[in-house]
C-alpha cells in the first residue's frame, strides 16, 4: 500500500508528496465519484493516489480512524456523532469579544515547587488539567481555589488551552452533553479565554478522519461561544 511505502521514507518526503496543492496538481481521479467531495474538495497531491483510501491501513478491525473501509456500523456512528461532515449545520454562535493584555502568555502546569504566587497579569492553564473527567465536573469549585492550586494571582486573566496531545484532549469530546455544564461552570469561575481542543489532522490517512476532527473542533468552538466564553479556534496542522 502507498501509505506503508511512505512510512519508510523521510518525513520531508512524505510531507512533499502528500501536501494538498491545487495550484500544482489536479484533483485525484477517484475523488470525482466520492460522496464526500462537496465537503472535502478533493485531494491534489504530488503522490500518485487514486483517492484518499489509498492511504488506508487496510486493517479495519484494529483501526479506530474514521474511514469508509471501517465496519459500516462504526463508520455510521462516527458520522452521526458529528451530524455529518457539513459545517453548515453547526449552529451560528454569538460573537464574543475579549482583550488579552499580553501577546505572550506563560503556560502553568501546576503550583508545586513554589512557595510564593507567580507575578504576572495573564496565565494559561491546560484545559484538561482543570476537569475531573470521571465525575464530569471541574476540579475547582471557585476561582479562589483554582488560583491557590496553581499559585497565580486571583486578579490575573486566566486562559484555558485546549492544545495538547490527542490522548489528553479526546476525553473532552467523550463528555458529550456534559460539556455544556462544564462551560457554564468555567464562565462562573471567571475563565477569560479558551482555545478549542486541536484534534489532529494527519497527512497519510483517509481524509474522512481529518474531516471528522475539523467538524469536532467547530462544534466545540460553537459550544464555548454559545456559553459566553471568549475563545479562539485552534488551527490543526497536518503532519
Amino acid at each position: 500500500m502507498i501509505s506503508r511505502h511512505f512510512y519508510a521514507r523521510a518525513d520531508e518526503t512524505v510531507i512533499d508528496a502528500l501536501t494538498h496543492d491545487p495550484y500544482a496538481y489536479p484533483v485525484a481521479l477517484g475523488c470525482h465519484a466520492c460522496s464526500h467531495l462537496t465537503q472535502c474538495g478533493g485531494l491534489c497531491l504530488k503522490a500518485p493516489v487514486f483517492d484518499c483510501l489509498d492511504l488506508c491501513c487496510n486493517d479495519p478491525e484494529n483501526c479506530t480512524r474514521v474511514c469508509r473501509k471501517a465496519p459500516s456500523a462504526r463508520f455510521v456512528d462516527q458520522l452521526r456523532e458529528i451530524d455529518g461532515f457539513e459545517f453548515s449545520n453547526v449552529p451560528r454562535a454569538p460573537r464574543v469579544t475579549h482583550k488579552v493584555q499580553k501577546d505572550i502568555v506563560p503556560l502553568v502546569y501546576h503550583g508545586s515547587g513554589r512557595v510564593n504566587m507567580l507575578v504576572g497579569d495573564v496565565f494559561a492553564l491546560r484545559l484538561t488539567d482543570v476537569v475531573n473527567f470521571r465525575e464530569r465536573t471541574l476540579k475547582f469549585a471557585d476561582r479562589a481555589s483554582l488560583c491557590r492550586a496553581y499559585r497565580v494571582p486571583e486578579d490575573a486573566q486566566l486562559i484555558l488551552s485546549g492544545v495538547n496531545q490527542d490522548h489528553r484532549i479526546e476525553p473532552w469530546w467523550t463528555l458529550g452533553p456534559a460539556r455544556i455544564g462544564l462551560i457554564e461552570k468555567m464562565h462562573r469561575i471567571g475563565i477569560d479565554l479558551v482555545t478549542t481542543p486541536n484534534f489532529s489532522v494527519v497527512l497519510d490517512q483517509p481524509r474522512t478522519d481529518d474531516m471528522h476532527a475539523l467538524k469536532r473542533i467547530l462544534i466545540i468552538f460553537a459550544e464555548f461561544a454559545e456559553g459566553g466564553r471568549p475563545l479562539c479556534a485552534s488551527c490543526p496542522w497536518s503532519y
